[in-house]
């Protein structure tokens, strides 16, 4: 089509209305202003609306069911958010409105949880306000938080706990890396015998619910309790024992520093004995298992009938009771009192 023969103006005027309506079909493909609209719900929250736009999504279980139409001031320390739904969505009243972050540092939007009767109701209705709402706290709260605790910290106090550490730790390298050690060995202990663990917890659980276990254990408790006030009653004698106990650790402990050479190498020749029964027991459980094989032929050949019932190498051993009896010289002899009479003379 050719429209040299139209002057300028017509043509920018003819430009100019392509372009509106142009921006009219994009504005009604995106705003869908003749579209059917959702309710309206309103909901308070704090601090947590800063990341909340007029657009910010608005989610139930994953799934975007309506937009942030309004936000503004609510009081001195909060917001007032109108929640505009998708038609069709319904709320129950029992939910609640939960700002949370979609990323750390990305952007908010509106999560409703649902509560009780959700699917039957009742529902919120247009204008309605959701009464319960939660807020979870964000990265800028926590660094906010983190500064205020770093701020109240003198770095004096800070640099002399970590001289007197350095100054304690000094040359214990060694001690140090054993802790560690013993600790991982600790772990791998547990963690091979988690199943164990997991048993007894179980039969705790399951002690705990059985009927009258409550008094057996408040018996118990009672029983502690009266212990704790006969020890207390007598202070001193707690007092003395403590001391005795206390003398004692040292005494041990003495031993040990003394002994110390010598203890470590009666450990490691205990260690290295069972070492030894160790490579052993490939030898002595086939050994073991043969003996127990052949008791019962032995016992059959032994206790073989050969008549008037009589058995082959059978004994009847009677052993008594008395110990005095049994070990002999192990109980001092009773002194009756009696007189011996002295044997008589021929002549007398």
């Amino acid at each position: 089509m050719n429209l040299d023969h139209l002057s300028k103006g017509t043509r920018v005027l003819i430009s100019a209305a392509t372009l509106a309506v142009l921006a009219a079909s994009a504005h009604l493909m995106i705003a869908k202003p003749f579209a059917a609209e959702g309710i309206a719900l309103t909901a308070e929250v704090g601090t947590a609306s800063q990341g909340l736009t007029t657009s910010s999504p608005i989610k139930l279980r994953g799934v975007t069911v309506g937009r942030v139409e309004e936000i503004e001031l609510a009081g001195t320390s909060g917001a007032r958010l109108t929640l505009r739904m998708d038609p069709g969505v319904r709320v129950p009243d029992s939910v609640t409105a939960a700002v949370e972050p979609e990323s750390v540092f990305g952007p908010k939007f509106v999560n409703l949880v649902p509560g009780e009767h959700e699917g039957t109701g009742p529902f919120l209705a247009d204008g309605q306000d959701i009464a319960r709402t939660s807020e979870s706290g964000d990265l800028t709260h926590l660094l906010v938080d983190a500064d205020k605790a770093v701020a109240a910290i003198d770095p004096t106090d800070v640099a002399v706990i970590f001289d007197t550490l350095s100054t304690a730790l000094a040359g214990q390298g060694d001690e140090i890396r054993g802790l560690v050690g013993n600790t991982a060995a600790l772990v791998d202990v547990a963690h091979d015998h988690r199943r164990n663990a997991r048993a007894f917890v179980g039969d705790l659980a399951r002690l705990a619910r059985i009927r009258g276990i409550g008094q057996d254990v408040g018996a118990v408790v009672t029983s502690g309790a009266d212990t704790l006030e006969t020890l207390t009653s007598g202070q001193d004698r707690v007092k003395d024992l403590a001391a005795g106990t206390s003398a004692a650790a040292d005494t041990v402990t003495g031993g040990f520093t003394r002994y110390d050479g010598g203890m470590t190498q009666g450990v490691r020749s205990a260690e290295r004995a069972v070492a030894l029964l160790a490579r052993q027991l490939g030898i002595g459980g086939p050994a073991v298992r043969t003996l127990n094989e052949m008791l019962p032929i032995y016992r059959a050949l032994g206790f073989a009938p050969i008549g008037e019932d009589k058995r082959m190498l059978a004994v009847n051993i009677v052993l008594p009771s008395d110990p005095c009896q049994m070990f002999l010289g192990v109980c001092p002899v009773k002194d009756t009192g009696a007189v011996k009479k002295k044997p008589k003379r021929r002549g007398d």
